[in-house]
C-alpha cells in the first residue's frame, strides 16, 4: 500500500515538474515554435513527396529555382524589420512596430519583384520563366503575401502568442491540397500553390492584428525607425550574408549541373531542414526569452537551449544517416542519388546547433557587427567551398562544403565567447 502512494506521488511529483517547466515562457514558446516549425517542415517534406510523384524531375528544378528568387526577393526586402519586431517588442509601441515594419517591407518586396520581372523581359536568357505574364502576376502577388505573413509571425513570437504562429503555419500547410489539382500547370502549379497558401495565412494574420493594422494607424513611425536604425541595418546586412546561400545555392548547382542535379539538391535540403530547423527554432525562442529578460537567469537558459537542441537532434540525424535512403526511395527513385548529400547535411546539423545557440547571444547583448562578421565568413565559405567542392564531388560537394563551413564558424563562436565559456566552466567546478 506504501509503496503504491509512493509511486503514485512520485508521479505526481513529476508532472506537477513537467507542468512548472512548461509555464516557463522560453519553454512553452520554444515548444509551440518547434511544433509550428516541425509541422511546417514536416509539411513541406509532403509537399514535395507529392510535387514529385505528380511533376516532372525537370519542374521540380525549375519551381526550386523560382522560389529560390522569391526568397531572394524576401530577404533583401526586409531590412532587419524581422528582428527588430521582437528586440525592441517591450520598449516600443506595438501598433507603431508592426504598421512602420510592414509598411516598409511590403512596399519594398512588391517594388523588387517588380523590377525583377522588368529585368527579365529586357534580358534575353535571364529568368526565363518571369516572362510568362501568369508567372509573372503569381510571382509579385507571392512576394507581397510571403512578406507580410512572415513579418506578422514573427510579431506572433515577439508577442509570446505561439499558438497564432502555429495556426499561420497550419494555413501555410494548404499548399499541399492544391498540388494536384495544379499539376496541368506545370512548374507553376507548384509556386502557384505556395502563392495561395501564403495568401490564406495572410489573412489569418490579418484577422488576429486587426486591433494594430489599420487604415488610421497605417504610417511609418521616425522615432522606431531612428532608435531600430542602427540594430535593423546591422541585422539586415547578417540576415542577407546568412540566408543568401540558402537560395543562391539551388540557382548554382542549376546553372553548374543542370534541372535534375537541382531537383535532387532541393529535395536533400528539404528533408535534412526538419532537422535543422530545430535549432533554428529553439534559438528564435532564446532570442526572445533574451529580449525579455537578461543577468544570470539567461544564462542558465541558454544551458537549457544547449541541452534541448542536442536531445531532440540526435534521434532524427541518426534516422537520416541510416535510413534516409528509404525517405528518398519513398519518394522517388529518381532522388537516389541526393542520399550522400543528405547524411553530410544530417551530420552537419550538429555544428548548426552550437552556431544557433552562440547567435541569439550576440544579438541580446546588441554585438550585431559582430554577427555580420561572422555571416559575412560563412557567406563567403559556403559559396566559394560549394563552387569548388561541385567541380569534384558534384551535389555533395555542397554537403561537405556545409559541414567545413559550420565548424569553422563554431571554433570562431566559441573563441568569442570564451570568458561566457569559462565563467560557465568555474561556476560548475
Amino acid at each position: 500500500m506504501n509503496s503504491h502512494c509512493s509511486n503514485q506521488d512520485r508521479f505526481l511529483n513529476l508532472v506537477f515538474i513537467a507542468k512548472h517547466h512548461f509555464n516557463e515562457p522560453l519553454i512553452k514558446d520554444s515548444i509551440y515554435l518547434l511544433i509550428s516549425n516541425i509541422l511546417n517542415m514536416g509539411f513541406g517534406f509532403i509537399f514535395w513527396i507529392i510535387a514529385a510523384r505528380f511533376y516532372s524531375i525537370k519542374d521540380i528544378g525549375l519551381a526550386a529555382s523560382l522560389i529560390s528568387v522569391l526568397g531572394l526577393v524576401i530577404l533583401f526586402s526586409r531590412f532587419g524589420f524581422d528582428v527588430s519586431v521582437i528586440r525592441f517588442f517591450k520598449y516600443q509601441d506595438i501598433a507603431k512596430i508592426i504598421n512602420t515594419s510592414l509598411i516598409i517591407t511590403s512596399l519594398a518586396s512588391t517594388i523588387v519583384a517588380i523590377g525583377l520581372v522588368f529585368f527579365a523581359l529586357n534580358h534575353v536568357g535571364a529568368l526565363n520563366y518571369l516572362k510568362n505574364p501568369l508567372t509573372a502576376v503569381l510571382f509579385i502577388l507571392t512576394c507581397l503575401f510571403n512578406s507580410f505573413a512572415f513579418l506578422t509571425g514573427n510579431f506572433f513570437n515577439a508577442a509570446r502568442r505561439g499558438n497564432h504562429f502555429l495556426v499561420q503555419n497550419l494555413f501555410l500547410s494548404s499548399r499541399i491540397f492544391l498540388l494536384i489539382p495544379l499539376a496541368i500547370f506545370g512548374y507553376i502549379g507548384i509556386f502557384g500553390s505556395i502563392g495561395i497558401a501564403y495568401f490564406l495565412a495572410s489573412v489569418f494574420s490579418l484577422y488576429i492584428t486587426r486591433n494594430y493594422i489599420s487604415i488610421k494607424n497605417l504610417k511609418i513611425d521616425s522615432n522606431f525607425l531612428r532608435d531600430s536604425l542602427n540594430f535593423s541595418f546591422w541585422n539586415y546586412i547578417s540576415n542577407i550574408l546568412f540566408s543568401a546561400p540558402v537560395f543562391i545555392l539551388p540557382l548554382l548547382v542549376m546553372n553548374m549541373l543542370g534541372e535534375i542535379e537541382a531537383a535532387k539538391f532541393y529535395i536533400a535540403f528539404a528533408i535534412a531542414n526538419i532537422v535543422m530547423v530545430i535549432p533554428t527554432t529553439i534559438s528564435t525562442s532564446l532570442l526572445v526569452d533574451g529580449s525579455h529578460q537578461q543577468g544570470e537567469k539567461f544564462e542558465k537558459n541558454i544551458l537549457k537551449t544547449a541541452i534541448c537542441t542536442f536531445a531532440i537532434l540526435i534521434p532524427p540525424v541518426l534516422i537520416l544517416i541510416f535510413h534516409g535512403d528509404l525517405v528518398l526511395e519513398a519518394i522517388n527513385s529518381d532522388y537516389m542519388g541526393a542520399f550522400d548529400l543528405l547524411k553530410i547535411f544530417s551530420i552537419s546539423s550538429f555544428f548548426v546547433a552550437v552556431y544557433s545557440v552562440f547567435i541569439p547571444l550576440q544579438n541580446v547583448r546588441m554585438k550585431v557587427e559582430n554577427i555580420a562578421c561572422i555571416n559575412l565568413l560563412r557567406f563567403s565559405l559556403l559559396i566559394l567551398l560549394s563552387y569548388i567542392f561541385v567541380l569534384k564531388y558534384g551535389i555533395s560537394g555542397v554537403g561537405y562544403a556545409w559541414l567545413i563551413c559550420y565548424a569553422i564558424l563554431d571554433i570562431i563562436l566559441v573563441i568569442l565567447n570564451i570568458n561566457d565559456v569559462r565563467t560557465f566552466i568555474a561556476k560548475k567546478c
